[in-house]
C-alpha cells in the first residue's frame, strides 16, 4: 500500500529547447514537409503533448504556462472589485453567490465561452484582491444608516463638549456616566459577505421589527455598574 504520493513536478523542460523545437517545426512546415512531433520532442528532450499544444496554437509562445489563467481580464476583475467595495461601504455588501452571478452575467454578455464563475474562480478572485475578505456584517436599519454620517457625529460631539463646559464637569470624571442602549433584532440572520479588509462591515436592513432592548449604565471613575435592564 502506498503511504505517500510524491508531488508531480511540472515544467521540467527548458524554454530554450522548446523554442528550438517550435522553430524547427515551423521551418519544416514552410519547406512543405510534415514534421513528426514525436521525433521532434525526443530530439529536443521536451514533452510531446506540450509541444503539440503550442504548434496547434492552444498555448501561445514557448515559455512555461502552468495553471489555468482567469478567463476574465484583469480590468474586468478590477471593476468588479471596485463595485464590491463601493456597495460594502454603503451598507449593501455582496455575498459570494452575488459576485459569482455578476461575473457569470458579464461573461455571458461579452461572449466569453467556458466561464462558469465557480467556486475555484471565486477563491482565485479573492486571492487576487487581498483587500477584500469574507466576514459577517452587523445589522443597521435604513433610518440609522441615513442618519449616521461624519457631519452628524461631529455635531453630536460638539454639543456634548459644549454641555460639559456649561456644567463645568469636563474635569470631573466621577460626574460622567455612560449609558449604552442596544437593540437585538430577532429577525436578522446574516450570512457572510465580502467587505473591505480592515474596515467595519455593516448591512442595511429594511426595518426594525421585533427586537429586545437592553440598556447599560456605568462609571469608569467610580467603578460602579448598576444592574442591566
Amino acid at each position: 500500500m502506498v503511504s505517500h504520493l510524491a508531488r508531480r513536478k511540472l515544467n521540467q523542460w527548458s524554454e530554450e529547447r522548446m523554442a528550438g523545437a517550435i522553430e524547427e517545426y515551423e521551418q519544416e512546415v514552410t519547406e512543405g514537409h510534415k514534421p513528426k512531433l514525436r521525433f521532434l520532442a525526443r530530439a529536443w528532450n521536451i514533452p510531446k503533448s506540450t509541444l503539440q499544444r503550442r504548434v496547434k496554437g492552444l498555448v501561445s509562445g514557448y515559455r512555461h504556462a502552468s495553471g489555468k489563467s482567469p478567463l476574465l481580464s484583469a480590468q474586468a476583475e478590477s471593476e468588479l472589485a471596485s463595485l464590491v467595495k463601493m456597495l460594502a461601504e454603503r451598507g449593501f455588501p455582496l455575498e459570494r453567490c452575488d459576485i459569482r452571478r455578476i461575473a457569470f452575467q458579464y461573461a455571458k454578455i461579452n461572449g466569453i465561452p467556458g466561464f462558469s464563475a465557480g467556486h475555484y474562480w471565486f477563491e482565485g478572485f479573492m486571492k487576487r484582491n487581498p483587500n477584500l475578505s469574507l466576514r459577517k456584517p452587523e445589522s443597521l436599519s435604513a433610518a440609522r444608516a441615513s442618519g449616521m454620517n461624519l457631519t452628524v457625529v461631529e455635531q453630536w460631539f460638539q454639543t456634548y463638549t459644549s454641555l460639559l463646559h456649561h456644567l463645568q464637569i469636563q474635569e470631573m470624571p466621577s460626574h460622567l456616566w455612560n449609558c449604552d442602549e442596544s437593540g437585538l433584532q430577532d429577525h436578522f440572520i446574516s450570512k457572510k459577505v465580502v467587505g473591505v479588509t480592515g474596515k467595519s462591515c455593516f448591512q442595511v436592513t429594511s426595518g426594525e421589527k421585533e427586537k429586545r432592548q437592553q440598556s447599560w449604565l456605568g462609571s469608569i471613575r467610580l467603578g460602579l455598574t448598576p444592574p442591566q435592564w
